[in-house]
């Protein structure tokens, strides 16, 4: 294959040669011949050919080998898409295993945002910090070297400010009211579970109480206890809302859903600290700066951060 790849070359770099001696001192319309002749007539026909040539050996390795085509489409696959709020609703229901699936479903949905938030705010700060410094010149048009200035430390200071502020822009723009309220009727169907003691051995050999096993099927009320088959026993603790618990007893997941869910406003004022705190960031760096055009781009990521803190403080009390 490497030999094919250079004779290629050889041959591409002897036929531009050809054409470029017989070309020489010769007329303006001799020399447009000879190069629709050089591409129309040589090299186009011997790329399609090589193309035609690489896509049939293509075709037959997928059709010989299935298991690989299978590879192919699993790598092409399209990302996983977010709910669309539009056509999505709480499924009020009474069974816990379905309240258990609805909650993994939007918690999986939850991390695919904040995967995608951290996503949006490391690459505007990648591209729009660091990548135009390749771009620098350190030569000039003559060719003579220059020292280029770089701040290093202001544009690492730049570069978390911007992440920060994309992906407060990007997460506010993913967690409207309404996919925040979505989350809270989940939370509050599914309730959680408190661990406590296990039953103790009283003096006379006998148990002073014996909590039931968890079962999958049934919906527990607040203040029920259960033993799981691990010996570790729970007290199930239910929303202010709704005094029932549809979770798993010591399952991570459904305790982090409820953490950030259980009440509408955790989310929100979470938001509202996190933008707050980039705000006085900002200012604080704004204060110890002395150069216009660091003073012209921190007045304008606080004055984007000031909206986006009046939105969410809109939305705090709306909720």
């Amino acid at each position: 294959m490497e030999s094919d790849k250079v004779l290629l070359e050889d041959g591409e770099f002897r036929i531009t040669e050809l054409m470029a001696t017989i070309a020489l001192d010769k007329s303006t319309f001799v020399q447009s011949t000879l190069t629709v002749i050089e591409y129309a007539i040589v090299k186009t026909p011997l790329m399609t050919l090589i193309i035609t040539s690489f896509l049939f050996s293509f075709s037959r390795i997928c059709h010989d080998f299935p298991f690989n085509s299978v590879l192919i489409e699993r790598a092409v696959e399209p990302p996983p898409a977010q709910l669309d709020l539009d056509s999505v609703l709480h499924m009020c229901s009474c069974n816990p295993v379905q309240i258990r699936e609805e909650v993994s479903l939007l918690l999986e949905d939850l991390y695919l945002r904040l995967k995608r938030s951290l996503f949006a705010g490391v690459s505007t700060a990648f591209l729009s910090i660091f990548l135009p410094c390749v771009f620098v010149p350190y030569k000039t048009s003559l060719g003579v070297p220059q020292k280029v200035l770089v701040d290093e430390t202001w544009e690492s200071e730049l570069c978390i400010v911007v992440a920060f502020t994309a992906f407060s822009l990007y997460i506010t723009y993913l967690m409207p009211l309404n996919y925040l309220d979505l989350l809270h009727r989940s939370a509050v169907h599914l309730g959680t579970w408190d661990q406590i003691e296990g039953p103790k051995i009283g003096q006379t050999g006998q148990t002073n109480w014996a909590p039931s096993p968890w079962v999958a099927q049934c919906l527990y009320s607040d203040g029920e206890t259960v033993q799981m088959p691990d010996g570790r026993c729970y007290r199930a603790r239910g929303s202010a809302v709704l005094r029932t618990v549809a979770a798993e007893p010591g399952c991570p997941d459904h305790d982090k859903f409820f953490m950030l869910c259980g009440r509408p406003c955790t989310i929100i004022n979470g938001m509202c600290i996190f933008e707050g705190a980039l705000i006085v960031t900002q200012f604080w760096m704004l204060v110890l700066t002395i150069d216009w055009q660091h003073i012209v781009t921190l007045v304008l990521l606080m004055f984007a951060n000031y909206l986006l803190l009046a939105k969410l403080f809109k939305d705090r009390v709306s909720s």
